[in-house]
């Protein structure tokens, strides 16, 4: 009689485990604490990689009777933030490629990653309501002269003059290499915000 034991097969005859053809890219089939088969990142208990942490720093002042718009910082030493977007709502915006660069952008260099979170203080010198955003775009084809920045998600939050506030945004925002995060901000009133920021990349 031919052996029909598991260990005593053929490679051909043998198949992938269960699972593994909806599990994510990067993780391992492990059996958990309750003795069910799960597909998570190797002694990660689920969790992805890190592979990608961008800060951020920079100070916005909207003064009396300008716009509530939504403007874009970049990540050197406390730049003021100059760049409008001439939109307040969260609605993805259409605009020209070239008003995206004053405003930096941070590139996704790793393949179909995770953004998973979005973290920091501010500080503002009067009470208002400060909104913070991040934002991406997609690669655009060659040639294009327009791109759209798509909302990601806002934190919002009442200060009070010169205190501290944290913030913590948990995402789950899937990109592809080439795309671009871009963080916005905008304010209810004038004052001067002074920001810190952290954005989190993992492969999951």
């Amino acid at each position: 009689m031919a052996s029909n034991l598991h260990k005593d097969l053929t490679d051909l005859q043998l198949h992938v485990p269960k699972g593994f053809a909806g599990a994510s890219n990067g993780t391992t089939c492990q059996k958990d604490a309750t003795g069910n088969l799960v597909w998570a990142v190797a002694g990660g208990g689920g969790g992805g990689k890190e592979i990608d942490i961008q800060s951020i720093r920079g100070y916005h002042q909207n003064k009396t009777g300008s716009s509530t718009n939504w403007k874009g910082y970049n990540g050197s030493f406390y730049p003021a933030l100059t760049t409008d977007f001439l939109q307040q709502t969260t609605n993805n915006i259409d605009i020209i490629w070239g008003d995206i660069i004053p405003a930096v952008v941070y590139n996704v260099t790793s393949a179909n990653p995770t953004l998973v979170a979005f973290e920091g203080a501010l500080i503002a010198n009067a009470g208002i309501t400060v909104d913070l955003s991040l934002w991406y775009i997609q690669p655009l084809c060659a040639g294009a002269s327009k791109g759209t920045i798509k909302h990601i998600q806002t934190f919002t939050k009442t200060v009070s003059s010169n205190m501290y506030e944290c913030f913590s945004l948990v995402l789950s925002q899937s990109l592809v290499k080439g795309a671009m995060i871009l963080p916005l901000i905008k304010t209810s009133g004038n004052a001067i915000v002074n920001f810190t920021g952290t954005i989190r990349l993992e492969q999951l």
